[in-house]
């Protein structure tokens, strides 16, 4: 028998389990989006590009994925329980992680995107798959950009939402008596986020990311006012624009109203 499989060059089981979780991600995500492969050599911090879809037309909403993956014999988990009243996905921490690195000339990168961008993993659990994401865009929004570094690459002192139901299930959406939970819900919350922090109130209606029970055309004054972020000076730069064109009146205390809006609906939360 010829012995050249001596001398074959090998792949790596890195490499393997790499392409089989990004393989796994975007089977079970392309029920819910286009799934857009960026080439390995293309690729200097995102793997996808996804645009959604709603009853399987497209929606021109797009977003960024950058997938880890890895074996779950060098993760341990540690379940925080439902994000209630939010997006209803089960919350985790990492307790032990690999040693997974963010340059911090990918995070530049994602800096200049003006989508939703997410971390997802995709963690191998003997034959199956675990898949779990982090969202990036509030963390990239803050205002002190060490801080933005410092923040996505502690990674692993983030919270993390298994996003898969019985392995091959993504959960794009978890219906509710009120507002739908599920991927879609932080998909729709961040494109509002992108909104305000390139200065604009208007947002896509929460229609088009097939959600139901969320008020549209509204102000979301707990995100307008978020900790850090620049979304009320930004939007107020917009505002001033048109009101010296004469084209608007603005309330000197427009802020202190987004404030304390913030103040009820999160005392609201607080008491339900």
């Amino acid at each position: 028998m010829d012995d050249s499989s001596k001398v074959l060059p090998k792949v790596p089981i890195s490499f393997r389990i790499g392409n089989r979780g990004e393989a796994f991600l975007e089977f079970i995500m392309s029920k819910h989006c286009l799934m857009h492969k960026i080439a390995g050599y293309k690729d200097i911090g995102l793997d996808f590009l996804c645009e959604w879809l709603v009853e399987g037309s497209p929606t021109r909403i797009i977003f960024g994925v950058q997938v880890k993956t890895s074996d779950i014999k060098e993760i341990e988990l540690v379940s925080l329980g439902k994000n209630v009243r939010f997006n209803e996905l089960e919350k985790f921490k990492f307790k032990k992680a690999p040693s997974w690195k963010i340059e911090e000339k990918t995070i530049n990168y994602w800096l200049g995107f003006e989508i939703p961008v997410y971390l997802f993993f995709v963690i191998r659990n003997g034959t199956s798959f675990e898949c779990y994401y982090q969202r990036l865009t509030p963390r990239l929004h803050l205002n002190d950009k060490s801080t933005v570094i410092k923040r996505v690459k502690a990674y692993k002192d983030e919270e993390l939402y298994k996003v898969n139901d019985g392995n091959s299930e993504f959960i794009a959406y978890i219906p509710r008596q009120d507002k739908d939970g599920g991927f879609a819900r932080d998909l729709f919350i961040d494109s509002i986020r992108c909104s305000y922090f390139n200065g604009s109130v208007g947002y896509r209606d929460s229609k088009e990311f097939g959600l139901k029970g969320w008020g549209d055309g509204l102000i979301y004054p707990d995100i307008l006012d978020s900790n850090n972020c620049p979304y009320m000076d930004n939007v107020e730069k917009s505002l001033m624009s048109l009101k010296n064109l004469g084209l608007i009146e603005i309330k000197s205390n427009w802020k202190e109203i987004i404030i304390g809006l913030k103040k009820k609906i999160l005392k609201n939360i607080q008491n339900n």
